[in-house]
């Protein structure tokens, strides 16, 4: 799991909080069960590489994808692991870039 996964997530989270979709304790219960499943997962960090690949795949404008979309999928295809994602354009891309798709 990349290090850009918990700040997206937290971000994600702190989001519903401030719409009203989740309350506290909601997100304190969806933080918790993040953070166990980031404490069983491998740990990946973004590198030159991954930075690399990112702005080649922005470049590529077919790919319609923002930054960080798009470092999660460099990540993903430098570390040869599945992209777990809901984002169907994300998903299109990585498919695209013969990374495995989890979930969407």
């Amino acid at each position: 799991m990349s290090d850009l996964s918990g700040l997206e997530f937290a971000a994600v989270v702190s989001r519903a909080v401030r719409t009203r979709r989740f309350d506290p304790e909601a997100a304190a219960r969806a933080l918790a069960s993040f953070d166990e499943i980031r404490a069983d997962s491998l740990p990946q960090s973004h590198g030159r590489g991954e930075f690399e690949l990112a702005e080649r795949l922005i470049r590529d404008f077919a790919t319609k994808l923002a930054a960080a979309d798009a470092l999660h999928l460099a990540s993903a295809k430098n570390a040869g692991a599945a992209l777990a994602t809901l984002d169907p354009r994300l998903a299109e891309a990585a498919r695209a870039q013969a990374v495995d798709v989890a979930l969407g």
